[in-house]
């Protein structure tokens, strides 16, 4: 009968790669290839209107992430009403 070992992740480590530049530009390309999705999928009266999905880079406490927002014109509100009437965001980023 085999011993069992217990292995605890150096958590000092594990936040250094998951901020580390080589993890972040592979969020930066995930979120973008979203936020294409996005404005690819937006209605085209919100976006003649200045409607726009934007993505970008931030580091928060434990790991980087890629974050999808709405942009555009008068403070987003286009891209707004469109994620509201069809949940633009969800079917953009695939969750």
């Amino acid at each position: 009968m085999g011993s069992r070992a217990g292995v605890e992740p150096v958590m000092g480590g594990v936040r250094e790669v998951l901020h580390a530049p080589g993890v972040a530009a592979l969020l930066g390309q995930q979120a973008a290839k979203a936020a294409a999705r996005c404005n690819a999928m937006m209605d085209p009266q919100m976006r003649r209107a200045g409607g726009l999905y934007e993505s970008e880079v931030v580091s928060r406490g434990f790991t980087a992430c890629g974050r999808v927002y709405v942009s555009g014109a008068e403070g987003g509100k286009f891209a707004r009403i469109d994620n509201y009437r069809h949940n633009t965001l969800r079917k953009g980023c695939g969750v």
